[in-house]
Protein backbone atom coordinates (compact mmCIF):
# COMPACT_ATOMS: atom_id res chain seq x y z
CA UNK A 1 0.00 0.00 0.00
CA UNK A 2 3.10 2.57 0.69
CA UNK A 3 4.28 1.80 -2.70
CA UNK A 4 1.38 2.86 -3.65
CA UNK A 5 0.62 5.55 -2.45
CA UNK A 6 4.13 6.55 -3.43
CA UNK A 7 3.48 5.73 -6.78
CA UNK A 8 0.02 7.70 -6.96
CA UNK A 9 1.81 10.78 -5.30
CA UNK A 10 4.29 10.85 -8.09
CA UNK A 11 1.92 10.98 -10.87
CA UNK A 12 -0.10 13.53 -8.90
CA UNK A 13 3.35 15.52 -9.24
CA UNK A 14 2.87 14.54 -12.77
CA UNK A 15 6.13 12.86 -12.43
CA UNK A 16 7.13 9.32 -13.13
CA UNK A 17 7.90 5.66 -11.43
CA UNK A 18 10.77 4.08 -12.67
CA UNK A 19 12.23 1.16 -10.45
CA UNK A 20 15.22 -0.92 -11.10
CA UNK A 21 14.62 -4.91 -11.96
CA UNK A 22 16.41 -7.89 -12.52
CA UNK A 23 15.36 -10.55 -14.65
CA UNK A 24 19.01 -12.03 -15.35
CA UNK A 25 19.28 -14.07 -12.28
CA UNK A 26 17.70 -14.98 -8.50
CA UNK A 27 19.34 -15.01 -5.17
CA UNK A 28 22.78 -17.02 -3.80
CA UNK A 29 22.57 -20.27 -4.06
CA UNK A 30 24.12 -23.45 -2.77
CA UNK A 31 22.02 -26.12 -2.72
CA UNK A 32 18.91 -27.74 -4.36
CA UNK A 33 16.99 -26.46 -0.76
CA UNK A 34 18.27 -22.96 -1.61
CA UNK A 35 16.12 -23.53 -4.94
CA UNK A 36 13.43 -24.85 -3.47
CA UNK A 37 13.09 -21.00 -1.26
CA UNK A 38 12.95 -19.37 -4.62
CA UNK A 39 9.70 -17.65 -5.97
CA UNK A 40 8.53 -18.80 -8.43
CA UNK A 41 11.61 -20.28 -9.97
CA UNK A 42 11.77 -22.95 -7.64
CA UNK A 43 13.15 -25.83 -9.28
CA UNK A 44 16.90 -26.43 -10.60
CA UNK A 45 15.50 -26.80 -14.30
CA UNK A 46 15.10 -22.93 -14.01
CA UNK A 47 18.88 -21.95 -14.05
CA UNK A 48 21.77 -22.15 -16.32
CA UNK A 49 24.35 -24.91 -16.08
CA UNK A 50 26.30 -24.51 -17.72
CA UNK A 51 29.17 -27.10 -17.82
CA UNK A 52 27.89 -29.45 -15.52
CA UNK A 53 28.74 -32.75 -16.80
CA UNK A 54 27.70 -35.75 -15.40
CA UNK A 55 28.15 -33.55 -11.82
CA UNK A 56 24.80 -33.18 -9.73
CA UNK A 57 23.26 -30.09 -9.16
CA UNK A 58 24.46 -29.84 -5.42
CA UNK A 59 28.04 -30.55 -6.66
CA UNK A 60 27.58 -28.04 -9.33
CA UNK A 61 26.93 -25.33 -7.30
CA UNK A 62 29.41 -26.32 -4.31
CA UNK A 63 32.38 -25.89 -6.94
CA UNK A 64 31.26 -22.30 -8.00
CA UNK A 65 30.14 -22.04 -11.40
CA UNK A 66 31.44 -18.50 -11.38
CA UNK A 67 35.09 -19.78 -10.82
CA UNK A 68 34.99 -20.41 -14.48
CA UNK A 69 33.70 -16.54 -15.13
CA UNK A 70 31.51 -15.87 -17.75
CA UNK A 71 33.81 -14.65 -20.41
CA UNK A 72 36.52 -17.12 -20.93
CA UNK A 73 36.63 -20.65 -22.72
CA UNK A 74 39.36 -21.61 -20.46
CA UNK A 75 40.16 -19.17 -17.48
CA UNK A 76 42.56 -22.05 -16.00
CA UNK A 77 45.28 -20.20 -18.28
CA UNK A 78 44.98 -16.81 -16.59
CA UNK A 79 45.46 -15.26 -13.76
CA UNK A 80 41.62 -15.12 -11.53
CA UNK A 81 40.65 -12.12 -10.00
CA UNK A 82 36.88 -12.35 -8.89
CA UNK A 83 35.23 -9.23 -9.15
CA UNK A 84 31.47 -8.98 -9.47
CA UNK A 85 31.71 -12.49 -11.09
CA UNK A 86 33.77 -11.40 -14.40
CA UNK A 87 37.28 -13.18 -14.51
CA UNK A 88 40.17 -10.81 -15.11
CA UNK A 89 42.65 -12.29 -18.05
CA UNK A 90 45.66 -11.25 -16.21
CA UNK A 91 47.65 -9.00 -18.13
CA UNK A 92 45.90 -9.75 -20.88
CA UNK A 93 42.64 -7.75 -19.56
CA UNK A 94 41.30 -4.95 -21.67
CA UNK A 95 39.25 -3.72 -18.58
CA UNK A 96 40.53 -2.45 -15.02
CA UNK A 97 38.39 -5.24 -13.74
CA UNK A 98 38.27 -7.94 -16.21
CA UNK A 99 36.52 -8.21 -19.64
CA UNK A 100 33.13 -7.41 -20.05
CA UNK A 101 30.48 -8.15 -22.36
CA UNK A 102 30.84 -7.35 -25.56
CA UNK A 103 34.62 -7.69 -25.55
CA UNK A 104 35.02 -9.95 -28.48
CA UNK A 105 38.90 -9.08 -28.53
CA UNK A 106 39.52 -10.49 -25.16
CA UNK A 107 41.43 -13.84 -25.45
CA UNK A 108 38.95 -16.75 -25.18
CA UNK A 109 35.77 -14.39 -25.01
CA UNK A 110 32.92 -16.74 -25.24
CA UNK A 111 29.56 -15.20 -25.97
CA UNK A 112 27.91 -18.12 -24.39
CA UNK A 113 29.10 -17.42 -20.33
CA UNK A 114 28.49 -14.16 -21.26
CA UNK A 115 24.24 -15.73 -21.59
CA UNK A 116 24.62 -18.54 -19.34
CA UNK A 117 27.48 -18.21 -16.54
CA UNK A 118 26.74 -17.35 -12.87
CA UNK A 119 27.57 -13.62 -11.10
CA UNK A 120 29.18 -15.40 -7.65
CA UNK A 121 26.27 -17.73 -6.61
CA UNK A 122 23.72 -15.76 -7.72
CA UNK A 123 21.05 -18.51 -9.19
CA UNK A 124 21.12 -17.43 -13.05
CA UNK A 125 17.61 -17.86 -14.53
CA UNK A 126 17.63 -20.13 -18.18
CA UNK A 127 15.64 -17.56 -20.25
CA UNK A 128 15.37 -20.53 -22.40
CA UNK A 129 12.93 -22.40 -20.34
CA UNK A 130 9.66 -21.26 -21.42
CA UNK A 131 8.51 -20.98 -17.67
CA UNK A 132 11.29 -18.48 -16.75
CA UNK A 133 10.01 -16.62 -19.84
CA UNK A 134 6.81 -16.40 -19.03
CA UNK A 135 6.97 -16.46 -14.86
CA UNK A 136 9.16 -13.41 -15.79
CA UNK A 137 6.88 -11.89 -18.38
CA UNK A 138 4.17 -11.97 -16.48
CA UNK A 139 5.58 -10.82 -12.81
CA UNK A 140 7.18 -7.80 -14.40
CA UNK A 141 3.33 -7.02 -16.41
CA UNK A 142 1.92 -7.56 -12.67
CA UNK A 143 4.34 -5.35 -11.00
CA UNK A 144 3.29 -2.72 -14.06
CA UNK A 145 0.13 -2.72 -13.31
CA UNK A 146 -0.20 -3.12 -9.60
CA UNK A 147 1.73 -0.26 -8.94
CA UNK A 148 1.56 2.26 -11.39
CA UNK A 149 5.27 1.77 -12.95
CA UNK A 150 5.93 3.64 -15.61
CA UNK A 151 9.68 2.69 -16.81
CA UNK A 152 12.16 0.09 -16.03
CA UNK A 153 15.66 0.38 -15.39
CA UNK A 154 16.74 -3.01 -16.14
CA UNK A 155 19.96 -4.48 -14.42
CA UNK A 156 22.81 -7.02 -15.92
CA UNK A 157 20.69 -6.73 -19.21
CA UNK A 158 23.85 -7.63 -21.20
CA UNK A 159 23.89 -11.12 -19.66
CA UNK A 160 20.34 -12.04 -20.94
CA UNK A 161 19.71 -12.91 -24.55
CA UNK A 162 18.36 -10.08 -26.92
CA UNK A 163 15.12 -12.82 -27.91
CA UNK A 164 13.56 -12.85 -24.74
CA UNK A 165 14.57 -9.13 -24.10
CA UNK A 166 13.07 -8.00 -26.94
CA UNK A 167 10.09 -10.28 -25.88
CA UNK A 168 9.82 -8.57 -22.52
CA UNK A 169 10.29 -4.93 -23.84
CA UNK A 170 7.24 -6.24 -26.15
CA UNK A 171 4.82 -8.08 -23.18
CA UNK A 172 4.92 -5.52 -20.47
CA UNK A 173 3.84 -2.36 -22.13
CA UNK A 174 5.99 0.38 -20.38
CA UNK A 175 9.93 1.47 -21.84
CA UNK A 176 12.85 -0.67 -20.65
CA UNK A 177 16.15 0.96 -20.15
CA UNK A 178 18.74 -1.54 -20.32
CA UNK A 179 21.98 -1.62 -18.36
CA UNK A 180 24.64 -2.53 -20.79
CA UNK A 181 27.78 -2.48 -19.34
CA UNK A 182 30.71 -1.88 -22.38
CA UNK A 183 32.68 -0.18 -24.45
CA UNK A 184 31.96 -1.83 -27.71
CA UNK A 185 29.69 0.98 -29.28
CA UNK A 186 27.93 -1.07 -31.80
CA UNK A 187 27.85 -3.90 -29.59
CA UNK A 188 25.97 -1.38 -27.21
CA UNK A 189 23.23 -0.72 -29.94
CA UNK A 190 22.57 -4.30 -31.02
CA UNK A 191 20.55 -3.90 -27.34
CA UNK A 192 18.18 -1.52 -29.04
CA UNK A 193 17.84 -2.69 -32.43
CA UNK A 194 19.91 -6.27 -33.21
CA UNK A 195 21.06 -6.83 -36.72
CA UNK A 196 21.41 -10.40 -35.75
CA UNK A 197 17.42 -10.46 -34.94
CA UNK A 198 17.01 -9.14 -38.84
CA UNK A 199 17.11 -5.35 -37.28
CA UNK A 200 14.48 -6.15 -34.48
CA UNK A 201 13.57 -3.32 -31.62
CA UNK A 202 14.91 -4.59 -28.40
CA UNK A 203 14.76 -2.13 -25.50
CA UNK A 204 13.64 0.82 -26.16
CA UNK A 205 17.13 2.61 -24.59
CA UNK A 206 20.05 1.63 -23.13
CA UNK A 207 22.16 2.87 -20.47
CA UNK A 208 24.83 4.88 -22.26
CA UNK A 209 28.16 3.54 -20.95
CA UNK A 210 30.51 3.85 -24.02
CA UNK A 211 30.32 7.34 -24.14
CA UNK A 212 29.37 7.81 -20.30
CA UNK A 213 33.05 6.72 -19.40
CA UNK A 214 35.08 8.66 -22.23
CA UNK A 215 33.07 11.67 -20.79
CA UNK A 216 34.47 10.89 -16.76
CA UNK A 217 37.88 10.57 -18.68
CA UNK A 218 37.91 13.70 -20.59
CA UNK A 219 36.06 16.23 -18.26
CA UNK A 220 38.26 15.05 -14.67
CA UNK A 221 40.36 12.63 -15.57
CA UNK A 222 40.43 8.80 -13.59
CA UNK A 223 41.98 8.23 -10.97
CA UNK A 224 41.42 4.19 -11.76
CA UNK A 225 43.07 1.91 -14.37
CA UNK A 226 41.47 2.78 -17.71
CA UNK A 227 41.22 0.30 -21.08
CA UNK A 228 43.58 0.78 -23.38
CA UNK A 229 40.53 2.07 -26.24
CA UNK A 230 39.92 4.99 -23.11
CA UNK A 231 43.95 5.88 -22.53
CA UNK A 232 43.37 8.68 -24.93
CA UNK A 233 40.32 9.95 -23.50
CA UNK A 234 41.54 11.51 -20.75
CA UNK A 235 41.79 15.10 -20.25
CA UNK A 236 40.53 15.40 -23.92
CA UNK A 237 37.33 16.02 -25.54
CA UNK A 238 38.21 15.54 -28.76
CA UNK A 239 37.58 11.69 -28.59
CA UNK A 240 34.10 12.49 -26.41
CA UNK A 241 33.05 14.85 -29.55
CA UNK A 242 33.67 12.21 -31.78
CA UNK A 243 32.12 9.42 -29.97
CA UNK A 244 29.07 12.22 -29.80
CA UNK A 245 29.01 12.36 -33.50
CA UNK A 246 29.30 9.01 -34.13
CA UNK A 247 26.16 7.91 -31.95
CA UNK A 248 24.09 11.17 -33.90
CA UNK A 249 25.51 10.24 -37.59
CA UNK A 250 26.13 6.46 -37.69
CA UNK A 251 22.70 5.14 -37.97
CA UNK A 252 23.74 2.72 -34.99
CA UNK A 253 21.10 3.10 -32.37
CA UNK A 254 17.33 3.04 -33.47
CA UNK A 255 17.06 5.59 -30.78
CA UNK A 256 19.40 8.21 -30.00
CA UNK A 257 16.82 10.24 -27.79
CA UNK A 258 16.75 7.29 -25.14
CA UNK A 259 20.28 7.09 -24.54
CA UNK A 260 20.54 7.58 -20.74
CA UNK A 261 23.67 9.55 -19.80
CA UNK A 262 25.40 9.93 -16.74
CA UNK A 263 29.07 10.39 -14.58
CA UNK A 264 27.58 9.05 -11.54
CA UNK A 265 26.50 5.63 -10.60
CA UNK A 266 26.30 2.82 -7.50
CA UNK A 267 28.94 0.60 -9.24
CA UNK A 268 32.85 0.29 -9.20
CA UNK A 269 34.01 3.85 -9.75
CA UNK A 270 34.24 7.30 -8.16
CA UNK A 271 31.50 9.78 -7.82
CA UNK A 272 32.11 12.37 -10.19
CA UNK A 273 33.21 14.90 -7.05
CA UNK A 274 35.68 12.55 -6.04
CA UNK A 275 36.92 11.57 -9.44
CA UNK A 276 37.03 15.59 -10.26
CA UNK A 277 38.66 15.85 -6.98
CA UNK A 278 36.52 18.41 -5.56
CA UNK A 279 38.00 21.21 -8.84
CA UNK A 280 34.06 22.92 -9.34
CA UNK A 281 34.48 24.05 -13.01
CA UNK A 282 35.20 20.60 -13.78
CA UNK A 283 32.31 18.83 -11.91
CA UNK A 284 30.08 21.37 -13.07
CA UNK A 285 30.94 21.08 -17.07
CA UNK A 286 30.59 17.39 -16.64
CA UNK A 287 26.98 17.90 -14.59
CA UNK A 288 26.08 20.20 -17.68
CA UNK A 289 27.35 18.08 -20.46
CA UNK A 290 24.97 15.26 -18.86
CA UNK A 291 22.17 17.92 -18.76
CA UNK A 292 22.50 19.18 -21.92
CA UNK A 293 24.15 16.22 -24.89
CA UNK A 294 21.48 14.32 -26.74
CA UNK A 295 19.76 11.54 -24.16
CA UNK A 296 17.74 11.25 -21.45
CA UNK A 297 20.04 12.59 -18.67
CA UNK A 298 20.57 10.54 -15.40
CA UNK A 299 21.35 12.34 -11.82
CA UNK A 300 22.54 10.20 -9.31
CA UNK A 301 21.55 10.99 -5.81
CA UNK A 302 23.15 12.95 -3.41
CA UNK A 303 25.55 14.65 -6.62
CA UNK A 304 23.49 17.87 -5.49
CA UNK A 305 23.84 17.35 -2.16
CA UNK A 306 27.89 17.30 -3.06
CA UNK A 307 28.38 13.33 -1.69
CA UNK A 308 32.13 11.88 -2.55
CA UNK A 309 33.12 8.63 -2.38
CA UNK A 310 35.52 6.50 -4.23
CA UNK A 311 33.59 3.05 -4.96
CA UNK A 312 30.44 1.15 -4.34
CA UNK A 313 28.84 4.34 -3.91
CA UNK A 314 25.11 3.77 -1.97
CA UNK A 315 25.32 6.21 1.45
CA UNK A 316 22.67 7.31 2.79
CA UNK A 317 21.46 10.98 2.07
CA UNK A 318 19.29 11.90 5.60
CA UNK A 319 21.98 13.50 6.97
CA UNK A 320 22.18 16.51 4.67
CA UNK A 321 18.80 17.26 5.69
CA UNK A 322 17.87 17.46 1.75
CA UNK A 323 19.62 20.94 1.24
CA UNK A 324 17.98 22.81 -1.83
CA UNK A 325 20.05 25.74 -1.54
CA UNK A 326 23.69 23.82 -2.51
CA UNK A 327 25.35 25.00 -5.84
CA UNK A 328 24.27 21.91 -7.69
CA UNK A 329 20.83 21.35 -6.43
CA UNK A 330 20.39 24.78 -7.82
CA UNK A 331 22.18 23.73 -11.05
CA UNK A 332 19.81 21.22 -11.87
CA UNK A 333 17.24 23.39 -11.20
CA UNK A 334 18.35 25.90 -13.71
CA UNK A 335 19.17 23.27 -16.35
CA UNK A 336 16.13 21.39 -16.16
CA UNK A 337 13.96 24.12 -16.46
CA UNK A 338 16.23 25.29 -19.77
CA UNK A 339 15.94 21.81 -21.30
CA UNK A 340 11.87 21.98 -21.03
CA UNK A 341 11.57 25.54 -21.75
CA UNK A 342 13.90 24.77 -24.85
CA UNK A 343 12.49 21.61 -25.63
CA UNK A 344 15.27 20.06 -25.57
CA UNK A 345 14.66 16.39 -24.67
CA UNK A 346 14.36 15.05 -28.46
CA UNK A 347 15.99 17.78 -29.82
CA UNK A 348 18.66 17.26 -32.64
CA UNK A 349 22.42 17.28 -32.47
CA UNK A 350 25.34 18.22 -33.92
CA UNK A 351 28.91 18.56 -32.22
CA UNK A 352 29.92 22.24 -33.65
CA UNK A 353 33.59 22.23 -32.17
CA UNK A 354 36.06 19.84 -29.81
CA UNK A 355 39.69 19.96 -28.57
CA UNK A 356 41.59 18.24 -25.73
CA UNK A 357 40.22 21.47 -23.41
CA UNK A 358 37.25 22.73 -24.91
CA UNK A 359 33.91 21.78 -26.94
CA UNK A 360 30.89 23.32 -28.40
CA UNK A 361 27.56 21.24 -29.59
CA UNK A 362 23.99 22.56 -30.74
CA UNK A 363 20.67 21.06 -29.42
CA UNK A 364 18.16 22.47 -32.12
CA UNK A 365 18.75 26.20 -31.64
CA UNK A 366 20.23 25.98 -28.00
CA UNK A 367 24.58 26.26 -28.20
CA UNK A 368 26.24 24.41 -25.02
CA UNK A 369 30.20 25.54 -24.47
CA UNK A 370 32.14 22.93 -22.49
CA UNK A 371 35.34 23.00 -21.04
CA UNK A 372 37.73 20.69 -18.48
CA UNK A 373 39.51 23.23 -17.24
CA UNK A 374 41.05 23.10 -13.97
CA UNK A 375 41.33 27.11 -13.00
CA UNK A 376 38.91 29.75 -13.54
CA UNK A 377 39.34 32.60 -16.12
CA UNK A 378 38.33 33.92 -19.71
CA UNK A 379 37.59 31.27 -22.57
CA UNK A 380 37.87 31.82 -26.43
CA UNK A 381 35.95 28.96 -27.83
CA UNK A 382 36.15 29.39 -31.62
CA UNK A 383 32.65 29.12 -33.07
CA UNK A 384 31.13 32.00 -34.53
CA UNK A 385 27.32 32.65 -33.96
CA UNK A 386 25.07 31.21 -36.75
CA UNK A 387 24.84 33.26 -39.97
CA UNK A 388 22.59 35.87 -40.16
CA UNK A 389 22.04 36.67 -36.32
CA UNK A 390 23.15 40.20 -35.25
CA UNK A 391 26.16 39.56 -31.90
CA UNK A 392 24.26 40.63 -28.52
CA UNK A 393 21.38 38.39 -29.62
CA UNK A 394 22.43 35.86 -27.56
CA UNK A 395 22.63 34.95 -23.67
CA UNK A 396 23.15 32.77 -21.14
CA UNK A 397 20.41 30.64 -20.17
CA UNK A 398 22.37 29.67 -16.72
CA UNK A 399 23.17 33.27 -15.86
CA UNK A 400 21.12 35.48 -18.15
CA UNK A 401 23.86 37.33 -18.95
CA UNK A 402 24.50 38.60 -23.00
CA UNK A 403 26.76 36.72 -24.74
CA UNK A 404 29.81 38.23 -26.05
CA UNK A 405 31.58 37.46 -29.75
CA UNK A 406 34.77 38.60 -31.02
CA UNK A 407 36.79 37.75 -33.82
CA UNK A 408 34.30 34.96 -35.18
CA UNK A 409 34.48 33.10 -31.85
CA UNK A 410 32.42 33.06 -28.45
CA UNK A 411 34.47 35.16 -25.96
CA UNK A 412 33.24 33.30 -22.38
CA UNK A 413 34.50 35.20 -19.56
CA UNK A 414 34.93 32.68 -16.71
CA UNK A 415 35.27 28.56 -17.34
CA UNK A 416 31.92 27.82 -15.96
CA UNK A 417 29.20 25.64 -18.72
CA UNK A 418 27.54 27.99 -20.83
CA UNK A 419 24.31 27.55 -22.77
CA UNK A 420 23.31 30.12 -25.35
CA UNK A 421 20.02 30.92 -26.41
CA UNK A 422 18.09 33.67 -28.77
CA UNK A 423 17.18 36.29 -26.41
CA UNK A 424 13.79 36.16 -27.72
CA UNK A 425 13.63 32.40 -26.14
CA UNK A 426 14.15 34.06 -22.09
CA UNK A 427 11.30 33.30 -19.99
CA UNK A 428 9.89 36.75 -18.61
CA UNK A 429 11.82 37.99 -16.08
CA UNK A 430 15.39 37.69 -17.04
CA UNK A 431 17.32 34.50 -16.13
CA UNK A 432 15.41 31.55 -16.59
CA UNK A 433 17.14 29.77 -13.83
CA UNK A 434 15.34 31.74 -10.93
CA UNK A 435 11.82 31.14 -10.92
CA UNK A 436 10.89 27.43 -12.35
CA UNK A 437 11.14 24.64 -9.64
CA UNK A 438 13.29 21.18 -9.61
CA UNK A 439 11.35 18.96 -11.79
CA UNK A 440 12.97 15.43 -10.73
CA UNK A 441 12.89 13.82 -6.82
CA UNK A 442 16.70 13.38 -7.11
CA UNK A 443 15.64 10.55 -4.96
CA UNK A 444 16.64 7.68 -7.28
CA UNK A 445 12.91 6.79 -8.71
CA UNK A 446 11.19 9.83 -9.94
CA UNK A 447 11.38 11.16 -13.55
CA UNK A 448 9.07 13.93 -15.24
CA UNK A 449 6.44 12.49 -16.89
CA UNK A 450 6.43 12.85 -20.79
CA UNK A 451 5.95 11.29 -23.74
CA UNK A 452 8.63 13.54 -25.07
CA UNK A 453 11.45 11.58 -23.33
CA UNK A 454 12.67 10.39 -20.02
CA UNK A 455 13.89 14.45 -18.52
CA UNK A 456 16.01 12.93 -15.51
CA UNK A 457 16.38 9.37 -14.81
CA UNK A 458 18.32 8.87 -11.02
CA UNK A 459 18.96 4.68 -11.01
CA UNK A 460 19.64 5.07 -6.97
CA UNK A 461 19.43 1.08 -5.98
CA UNK A 462 17.00 0.72 -2.76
Amino acid sequence: DDLKAFSAALHARDMCFVIDAVVNHMGTIHSTADVSQMYPFNETGDYHTLDIGDRAFDEYVLQNPVGQGPFCSDCSNYTQVQALGVSALGSDANHPMGCQAGDYFCPGYNETRVHSGWFFSLGDLNQSSSRVQEETINWMRWMVATYGIDAIRLDTAAYVPNEFLAALQDGIGVPIMGEVVTSNMSYHASFESDPSLGGRRVLAGVLNFPVADVAKAAFCGASYPLPPELSGARYNLTRLGSDMERQYTSGLYADVDTLANFVDNHDWVPRIRHLCTNIELRIRNALAWVMFTRGAPIIYYGTEQDLSCWSECRESMWQTGYDEDTTLYQFFKVANAIRKEQNMSTAPAVVEYADERKMVFRRGDVFVFLNNMDVDGPVTYPVPPPEGLAYGWWVDALTGDEATFKEGGYAALDAQPKVLVREAHILSGGAIARSVPLLPLLLGVAVACSTEAWTVLPVARW
